[in-house]
């Protein structure tokens, strides 16, 4: 993070505040969370960078779609989240929640190369 004031790079340490789930139920949501991508992905797009997470689709009072995923990678160390929303995509509401995971996918993936991580 930057300093407003100074312009330098100041860094924020975490504090554990307390456990919120458990261990054993974090690693089944995690289990989870892959499989939906690996089902999701018939057509071997995601093959770069293993991921999880899930994707969902709404529909506003209007009845217009928002589509959305939010997911984690690498899957077996994660060091990134991403969340994309995507408010009324010109597609229709069976396909708007693989649109929201192939953006997602491609942010993942460039931002994982710039950090230099290796490919699954």
């Amino acid at each position: 993070m930057i300093d407003d004031e100074t312009e330098r790079e100041k860094i924020i340490q975490s504090e554990k505040v307390r456990t919120v789930i458990s261990k054993e139920t974090a690693n089944t949501l995690k289990v989870m969370l892959r499989e939906w991508v690996e089902n999701a992905d018939n057509d071997g797009l995601f093959n770069d960078y293993k991921m999880a997470g899930i994707s969902g689709s709404s529909m506003k009072r209007n009845e217009d779609i928002v589509a959305s995923f939010a997911g984690f990678a690498p899957y077996d160390n994660p060091e990134i989240v991403c969340l994309v929303i995507i408010d009324e995509p010109a597609i229709d509401i069976n396909s708007s929640e693989y649109l929201a995971l192939q953006v997602a996918q491609d942010i993942i993936s460039e931002v994982l190369d710039y950090l230099n991580k290796p490919k699954s």
